[in-house]
Formats: C-alpha cells, structure tokens, sequence
C-alpha cells in the first residue's frame, strides 16, 4: 500500500471511530472486531502485508496468534511482526472498552516478549485508540504498568471536535 492511500485508510478509520465511539466502547464490540475492523488496516496502512498466501508460512512478516512455547504452555500474543523471518515485534490487541492504562493488559503483553528472551525487543498494545509501545528487555513487573514505556511512542487520538493522529499527522474534523 502506498503512503498517501494508508493515510486515507487510517483517516477513514479514524473519522469511523469517532463517528460510532459510543458502541464501539461498550462489551459488546469484541477484540476480534477491533482487530478486523481497525487493527488489521491499521498496520496495512503502515505497510505490513498480512496477505503473503503466495509465501511459504515461514516466511510471513505477519503472523496473526503468533504461538511460542515457554515451559509447559503456550503463549500465543495477538500478532508477531517479523523481520527477516525473525520476530521483532509483538502487538497485544485489546477492545476499545478495555483500558490499556490497567496493569493486566501491560503485564500480558509484556510476559509475551520477555519470554522470547531478548529475541522480540518491542511489545505493542493497542485498542486503535491508544498505541501503547514498550521496550521488552525487562522482567515485567505487574504492579509497575508503566515500565518499559517507550513515552515518545505512547499515541492517542483525541476524540473531540477534531481528531489527532500523531503517527500520520493526521488532523481530522
């Protein structure tokens, strides 16, 4: 996808939001949703291709419910961006009515990269509204939501008479 079409997909998005906010924060809009209606365009219009069928599996940049093993079980975060077949990043996807500021979803998310030891640096939670990024080199630490947090990186659009979108300079309204 070209830049000046990922910024018409994320203004789109965005003037969507802003126009059905009040169902898309109640419990009955799901994760799965957010995903699918916000989530999966947002990081196409970013550049990520979730369409590689034409690849082998192993060499996808995009693995949806990314499975790793750690001990007995498996973890699986929502997303695995990856970078010459290796994970560099994972995204924790959370609905819109699930506040990212809580210390379950950072700790989630957090627990994910940590336990790639080392491999995965960046851990993403986002909501669409917020787009939290966290250096993962460091044990989480569940009563300490904030630590890692990547400040610079830490977006929100405001949803008001207008509509900011920092990572795209977006000003909608």
């Amino acid at each position: 996808m070209k830049k000046a079409e990922g910024r018409v997909l994320v203004e789109q998005k965005i003037a969507d939001f802003h126009k059905n906010e009040p169902h898309y924060l109640t419990k009955a809009f799901q994760e799965t949703e957010t995903r699918n209606r916000f989530i999966d365009p947002l990081f196409q219009a970013l550049g990520w291709d979730f369409e590689q069928t034409h690849l082998p599996r192993d060499e996808w940049d995009v693995h949806r419910e990314f499975s790793q093993k750690e001990r007995d079980t498996i973890k699986k975060p929502d997303y695995a961006f990856r970078v010459r077949r290796k994970p560099r990043c994972f995204v924790e996807a959370k609905a819109p009515h699930v506040p990212l500021t809580d210390k379950r979803p950072g700790f989630q998310a957090k627990k994910y990269a940590f336990s790639s030891h080392g491999r995965v640096p960046v851990i993403v939670i986002t909501d669409f509204q917020e787009f939290r990024v966290f250096n993962a080199y460091q044990k989480p630490l569940y009563d300490n939501p904030l630590q890692g947090l990547i400040k610079d990186l830490d977006l929100a659009y405001t949803c008001s008479d207008h509509l900011i979108c920092p990572c795209f300079g977006l000003a909608i309204g």
